[in-house]
């Protein structure tokens, strides 16, 4: 058995092909890409697991979460309560808004 390379599957390949085309790096750091979703310099991880080590050795609590545009791992101080919470508000005023549109109140 050779010590060589490991070799990616075809799928493997593409992914990360695609992973590297969509994102620019940051000028100010070579470890950080610019997120194509917020237009800010991030920490691209390509797995959840090496997404969870950096939040285990990092001194403020975080937790990762999956980027759709770039196709990998962000991490985040933001608490999953904090989320949910502020996810509950902007559906909130969503949903006043359409009522005060077609005035249903």
């Amino acid at each position: 058995m050779s010590r060589g390379r490991r070799h990616l599957t075809k799928r493997q390949y593409e992914t990360k092909q695609k992973r590297k085309s969509n994102s620019r790096h940051s000028e100010t750091s070579d470890n950080r890409v610019i997120c194509l979703k917020t237009g800010r310099a991030k920490y691209l991880y390509p797995t959840l697991k090496k997404a969870l080590l950096a939040c285990k050795y990092s001194e403020d609590p975080q937790r990762p979460y999956y980027c759709k545009q770039c196709m990998g791992f962000h991490t985040t101080s933001e608490t999953k309560e904090e989320y949910y919470d502020k996810l509950e508000h902007q559906l909130r005023t969503t949903v006043e808004k359409t009522e005060k549109q077609f005035k249903l109140r």
